[in-house]
């Protein structure tokens, strides 16, 4: 059915849209399309109602939820053909829109107020996006360019690019992404100096090799006996120096 004026137009959000359209073009999509069904195909709640009525106008389903001809020619069209023939949907779906504005001309004041006369009124705004977003995978728009606040997420505090997140899971296993720096060396005792005492005279790796140890009494592990005195012992190498006799290498200053 084509939008009229002073009727509804849709206004769900694009990509819920496009993922439902995706959705019936790559597989077997229960019928009748009913708000339980795009619920469980993971449309929130509170955007399925929108969403069917958004395939409804769009004339994609009918009123008893059946997927229209166009709807079914349209899973059956190939890659290719998927922006021309979706764009012709969209003609016919918006034909009142189109005879006042050209939205690959025509600037976001004329193409809102081309929106003015449909309801409800307080949704005019987002009948605009998804009328923009639905001509822009068609084809009838130019690609937007982000926006502000995408690209103020890309950049650091200071105004610099900030660098892209990683994910660690969809790296290969012992490899790293291209131009990721190379981690750090083991640190060994060697890398860290000495660090002067506190005030109190307690460096602060012994304060906190005394708090690791249990209660007077309790029971303690030798395994867990040998790992403190290890620890210990890799702390009292970085806070205090071998006598020139014994350190790696032998020989005197």
């Amino acid at each position: 059915m084509a939008i009229k004026s002073d009727g509804p137009a849709p206004y769900a959000p694009t990509q819920t849209v496009m993922e439902i359209v995706q959705g019936f073009r790559k597989r077997d999509f229960p019928t009748p399309i009913t708000v339980d069904v795009l619920t469980r195909a993971g449309v929130t709640d509170s955007l399925a109602p929108r969403t069917l009525q958004a395939l409804k106008l769009l004339d994609l389903v009918n009123s008893d939820g059946m997927p229209t001809e166009q709807f079914v020619d349209l899973a059956k069209a190939p890659e290719s053909e998927f922006p021309e023939r979706f764009a012709a949907i969209l003609r016919s779906a918006y034909q009142e829109v189109f005879q006042f504005v050209e939205p690959r001309e025509d600037d976001m004041a004329k193409v809102r107020d081309a929106f003015r006369v449909y309801s409800p009124r307080g949704q005019q705004g987002r009948m605009v996006t998804l009328f923009l977003g639905l001509c822009e995978v068609a084809g009838l728009v130019e690609a937007r360019p982000q926006r502000a606040h995408s690209q103020r997420k890309a950049t650091g505090p200071n105004g610099g690019q900030r660098a892209p997140r990683t994910n660690p899971f969809t790296k290969g296993k012992g490899q790293r992404e291209k131009n990721t720096p190379d981690p750090p060396p083991d640190r060994t005792v060697e890398h860290f100096q000495p660090s002067p005492p506190p005030a109190t005279g307690q460096h602060p790796f012994i304060r906190g090799l005394i708090q690791e140890l249990p209660p007077a009494g309790a029971e303690w592990s030798e395994a867990k006996r040998q790992k403190w005195a290890d620890a210990a012992l890799a702390a009292f190498y970085v806070i205090y120096e071998l006598p020139p006799d014994e350190r790696g290498g032998g020989g005197s200053d």
